[in-house]
């Protein structure tokens, strides 16, 4: 229903899909959810919120949001025991797929994020204790993954090409809550504008990047500022433009 006439709203949008309250133990599997390009008077999303024991698997989250209506394919905010693996979040005007407001325990593994309008899968606003691999990023607007405000995160083996930023870690507010423990390992970065970027985490920042490829960047390879108590080693960083491969600002690495 491209109107939506459902009543559940939350940050301002009505849902396609959405949960409230303590909901746990579900599994969705092979099921495509589809918007339209067309006709939309709101914004539309899949949103959960407070979930326990969540998997999705094999699904496909398509076309949400337009010109007018920014929306995430997927968005949860606030849960525990996440699994999203081998899904493909296509052509959406906003995120791909969002996890915000605390969501902790989660794996992001073996999904597709294409030509979204902003970042192909984002995780912000204290979410920790989460890995992110093996998945391909391509073609979105903003940054392939990456994270604001939150801590304990691997980003492994994931394939990047033609994104604004490979693995973005960024501070996007003015707060006091923590951006720290973010490994960064064996990813493969094409023809991004930034390769791996890591922003204004602070003093106690603990970050590792090691093993990462990263070619045809139009600026940095690796950029890092205002981001203290760093490891970075064994990365190949081939063809950028910029006549800096590597960037470094105000660190103590």
């Amino acid at each position: 229903d491209k109107n939506c006439t459902g009543t559940a709203i939350i940050g301002g949008a009505d849902r396609a899909v959405y949960t409230l309250g303590s909901t746990q133990n579900i599994s969705i599997n092979g099921i495509t959810f589809k918007s339209t390009k067309t006709g939309l008077t709101k914004s539309l999303s899949v949103c959960f919120q407070t979930v326990t024991n969540l998997n999705i698997n094999e699904c496909q989250f398509v076309d949400f949001g337009n010109g007018s209506y920014y929306a995430q394919g997927f968005i949860l905010y606030g849960g525990s025991n996440i699994s999203l693996t081998n899904n493909v979040f296509d052509n959406c005007s906003g995120d791909g797929a969002a996890f915000s407001d605390g969501t902790t325990n989660f794996e992001f593994r073996g999904n597709v994020c294409s030509n979204n309008g902003d970042w192909g899968f984002a995780v912000s606003n204290n979410c920790s204790k989460g890995t992110i691999a093996d998945n391909l990023f391509i073609s979105n607007t903003s940054t392939a993954t990456g994270a604001d405000e939150s801590t304990n995160l691997v980003f492994s083996g994931n394939v990047s090409y033609a994104c604004e930023h490979g693995v973005r870690v960024a501070r996007f507010g003015s707060t006091s809550d923590p951006q720290q423990c973010i490994t960064i390992t064996d990813n493969v970065i094409n023809g991004c504008q930034f390769g791996v970027s890591l922003e204004d985490m602070g003093a106690a920042a603990y970050y590792t990047v090691v093993g990462n490829t990263i070619t045809f960047a139009t600026q940095q390879g690796i950029r890092i500022t205002n981001s203290e108590n760093g490891t970075i080693v064994g990365n190949q960083i081939t063809s950028t433009t910029n006549n800096l491969g590597f960037r470094k600002n105000n660190q103590k690495l």
